[in-house]
């Protein structure tokens, strides 16, 4: 059965670099994606995130075996989402991320997020990132919450392999508190724990020797040690909100390692940083706190990076904040200190209340419950049947299920179903066809009969060179690099179509260039306009345009005011069409535009479908609609 999925990726977790996120999308999205969709199709994919995000997540979509049926992005701006906490990343990562008694939930972003999911009435939302809103809408609208991230083995020994559960991440599910975690582990079948724990430590062992540091590192904790006991401090990167979540507060790396040796319970420190080098303190910070304490030993670069699971083994505690090294460190049976509140502050507390001081039992036991229970290995990762059977069992499991339909009627939704017909289904898929062929098949499709209506919900805005009457003069606002332009003239139902763009901006000389070599082949049906719109507007004669095509910065709401302006240049019945027209993405510009194209100067107005093509921009939908006058006086504009 076809589903509503909708990917939420956490937009802020990373402060200055989104790319970093989109791995995620390649190594844990894409795959439950896959499995989601085995053996059935997708009626919908929403992507929620920053709209860089949401934009790249496109072509997750575009290697799935079988195109959704309808696809759409809800951008959450950074200005917005911050908002209700004072534009304080610090305040919102602490509340979205807290596990420490967190706040009551700030009824902005619960209400933002909940129009979100009733619009998009997904059956499974997918999130890489704890976020307390996610968990309290999937109980309060019923939609099953997969959530997913790497780890929790460590992945020397088990490559690959993946945490996936439908309650909660790793520290606000069942690893949040030991008030979770017990009855998780009570309600385990009776199995041989020590055995299982056992043949843990000889596989992580094998793994260790055979890493071509492990000598090196060997040796240079042998020297350490006998100066005395040594810690190991994982550190990771400062651009990982969920640090405040499980801190509490902002803090620097170079505070974390003052703080543990002000604290240190051995004689020696050492300090290990994520695999990515992102977040290592500045090497002058580091001499100098070195100078000052002489317990803080400083690795060679070579052994400080990317080897925290070579080197665990060896150490007598591990301290850290919510590495992923706690599980490992847990498993193995060193001591391990957590600094916030985070699933290590659980599996601290879980080892303290052993009977015995190295509970082999209790540690074999967490191990087959993460095996069985929260744990996906690598293979049945990259197998979408396999997956899916977990997905399946796990949400049985929680007593939700993958396949139902939510009553999303009862939960305030408005916008209407997906569609049941589509280009893919009708043997399409845009994804994988250039301009030329998208044309070849409408063309096909007229000579059918098919109706301008199936068009426009076969091919989105493609559809419009098709709709305007022989021998038109029409006008795009907008232009950038010159697509759509290619994209209507291809229709060849054009006499003239003027293309109108300053490229002053980020849309520059480049994409001029780029426009006249692509437009070049079109010789008199195309005229490139290099003005501002109302500069190219005093150009055109009033009642002299069959079509205009208006995509401006939608984020200003000004498109309103340019279609405004060039009524006076439609003849009666010219077909009108505007971009971007969407509620999320673009709220004012929403808004204006359907004040506008609704009022009395218009008729047979309808919504352009979003449509999945190798250009991004297809992705957003449009308005078009039939002008029939008069046209009322016009401010000015300017593009």
């Amino acid at each position: 059965m076809a589903k509503n999925v909708l990917v939420y990726l956490e937009p802020c977790i990373f402060r200055d670099d989104p790319n970093l996120l989109m791995g995620h999308f390649e190594s844990l999205v894409g795959p439950l994606l896959r499995a989601l969709s085995h053996e059935s199709r997708f009626a919908f994919i929403g992507f929620c995130s920053n709209i860089y995000l949401c934009l790249e997540a496109l072509n997750s979509v575009r290697s799935l075996p079988a195109a959704p049926r309808a696809v759409k992005i809800y951008p959450l701006y950074t200005g917005d989402l911050l908002a209700p906490f004072g534009h304080s990343i610090e305040a919102y990562a602490r509340d979205v991320f807290g596990t420490c008694a967190p706040q009551a939930e700030d009824p902005q972003l619960l209400d933002r997020l909940a129009a979100i999911i009733r619009d998009a009435r997904p059956d499974v939302v997918i999130t890489t990132s704890q976020n307390r809103y996610l968990n309290s809408l999937s109980r309060s609208l019923g939609f099953v919450l997969v959530s997913a991230e790497h780890g929790p083995l460590p992945r020397l020994p088990f490559p690959g392999n993946r945490f996936v559960a439908v309650d909660g991440h790793m520290s606000d599910g069942p690893l949040a508190s030991l008030e979770r975690l017990r009855p998780e582990l009570e309600a385990l079948e009776d199995a041989d724990d020590v055995a299982a724990i056992r043949q843990f430590e000889t596989r992580y062992q094998q793994a260790v020797s055979a890493h071509p540091q492990a000598q090196a590192v060997g040796e240079l904790l042998q020297a350490l040690k006998r100066q005395g006991s040594v810690s190991m401090l994982a550190l990771q990167p400062e651009q990982w909100l969920t640090w405040e979540g499980a801190l509490g507060q902002r803090r620097s790396a170079t505070s974390i390692i003052l703080e543990t040796l002000a604290t240190l319970r051995t004689d020696k420190l050492i300090v290990t940083h994520h695999a990515q080098r992102y977040g290592q303190v500045n090497p002058a910070s580091m001499r100098e706190i070195w100078l000052s304490d002489p317990r803080l030993e400083l690795l060679p670069d070579e052994l400080a990076v990317g080897l925290s699971e070579v080197l665990l083994p060896l150490v007598d505690e591990l301290v850290t904040v919510s590495s992923n090294l706690a599980m490992s460190a847990f498993l193995l049976g060193v001591p391990l200190r957590s600094l916030g509140q985070s699933y290590a502050r659980t599996l601290e507390r879980l080892a303290a209340s052993a009977e015995a001081p190295d509970d082999l039992a209790l540690r074999g036991r967490v191990l087959r419950y993460l095996v069985s229970q929260v744990s996906v290995d690598d293979a049945t990762f990259s197998d979408p049947a396999r997956l899916r059977s977990r997905i399946d069992h796990l949400a049985f499991r929680n007593d939700r299920s993958v396949s139902s339909s939510q009553p999303w009627r009862q939960v305030g939704a408005t916008e209407t179903p997906a569609p049941t017909e589509d280009a893919h289904s009708l043997g399409v898929d845009l994804r994988t066809m250039d301009l030329p062929d998208i044309h070849a098949q409408m063309v096909q499709r007229l000579s059918g009969g098919a109706a301008p209506a199936t068009l426009l919900h076969l091919f989105g805005r493609h559809a419009l060179g098709h709709l305007v009457i022989p021998s038109a003069v029409g006008a795009e606002f907008g232009v950038a690099r010159g697509l759509f332009s290619e994209s209507l003239l291809r229709a060849g139902r054009f006499a003239k179509l003027y293309s109108i763009d300053k490229w002053n901006d980020h849309h520059n000389d480049a994409e001029y260039a780029q426009v006249r070599d692509r437009l070049a082949h079109f010789r008199e049906q195309s005229q490139i306009i290099r003005e501002t719109f109302d500069e190219a507007l005093d150009r055109i004669a009033d009642e002299s345009l069959d079509f205009v095509y208006v995509d401006g910065y939608a984020h200003t709401g000004h498109d309103a005011d340019v279609l405004r302006r060039c009524l006076v240049k439609l003849k009666p019945g010219a077909v009108v069409a505007v971009h971007d027209f969407d509620r999320f993405c673009w709220p004012i510009n929403h808004r204006r535009l359907n004040e506008l194209l609704g009022g009395s100067a218009f008729k047979d107005q309808r919504v352009i479908p979003a449509v999945l093509t190798s250009n991004s921009e297809d992705i957003f939908p449009g308005l078009v609609a039939t002008y029939i006058g008069p046209a009322p006086q016009a401010p000015g504009c300017s593009s």
